[in-house]
């Protein structure tokens, strides 16, 4: 049986990796939602949705619903042939984590990241 945990759901790192590997997406929607916070969602539906917009924009984020008090944006970290090979994710307070103000410079450090992980020889 599979390791479950509700953080798939409730994290941008989780959503990333969800957008990204529909098997393990169709595994968990066996399961109900579960709620970590009041903020979490819990609809298969939404949850969807939110997937869809993580696999057109290549950005994830969720505002309190893992942690109260805490939001984070994630990003993936991608191969020469655009295979996830990681995540890279900012978390910080609610109140002060700005997410518009952090999409480009998360984009631009997951670009450099890549960069770095692809051009080294194992």
């Amino acid at each position: 049986m599979d390791r479950y945990s509700p953080a798939f759901q409730a994290t941008a790192g989780g959503r990333v990796l969800l957008a990204n590997e529909p098997g393990l997406l169709e595994r968990l929607r066996a399961r109900p939602v579960r709620a970590l916070t009041r903020h979490t969602t819990t609809s298969w539906t939404r949850l969807t949705a939110t997937l869809e917009s993580v696999r057109d924009t290549g950005i994830a984020t969720e505002h309190q619903e893992c942690t109260l008090g805490f939001s984070c944006m994630a990003t993936g970290l991608r191969d020469q042939n655009s295979n996830l090979i990681g995540i890279l994710g900012v978390t910080g307070h609610t109140i002060t984590l700005s997410s518009q103000r952090l999409v480009q410079p998360l984009r631009n450090a997951a670009r450099d990241i890549t960069r770095t992980l692809t051009d080294t020889p194992m």
